[in-house]
């Protein structure tokens, strides 16, 4: 790879961490999440889609150690956004499950971000639309090629 490509790639991975966390998690004028990092975010979102997960895939989704996402499930827990419980049939294994305020700060969450995307395409004309959408939807398809 060239010195160019690499600096074009770095470049990308700036930009993208950026819009994501301007999209996901740029304060609000209500400010709706001030005790929760965007770590955290992550953690809820991740359980939005697979709730009741074990520890150990938290920290695989987030590319996290276990002791790591332990430490943001505490938080979650301790501001009553996550519930934690054990399994039964083997006490090591722990459960992480979204509580009835992670579900309402997650709905918040995604009322934002549907404004944020909508601002974004009225702001675009209607090609340029498509085209960010089709380049978009091929970054997509490409990152699903194993």
């Amino acid at each position: 790879m060239s010195r160019k490509q690499t600096h074009q790639i770095a470049k990308l991975e700036l930009l993208l961490d950026d819009i994501r966390k301007k999209i996901i998690f740029l304060p609000t004028k209500k400010m709706i999440y001030k005790d929760v990092t965007f770590a955290q975010l992550k953690v809820i979102r991740f359980l939005s889609n697979r709730n009741n997960a074990p520890m150990s895939d938290i920290a695989k989704a987030l590319s996290v150690t276990l002791p790591t996402a332990t430490g943001l499930v505490d938080n979650l827990v301790h501001n009553r956004y996550l519930k934690r419980h054990h399994e039964r049939k083997d006490r090591r294994l722990v459960r992480v499950e979204l509580s009835i305020k992670g579900y309402k700060l997650l709905k918040v969450c995604s009322k934002i971000q549907r404004e944020r995307f909508a601002k974004i395409r009225d702001s675009m004309t209607s090609a340029n639309w498509k085209k960010f959408i089709k380049a978009v939807e091929t970054v997509d398809r490409l990152l699903d090629i194993r």
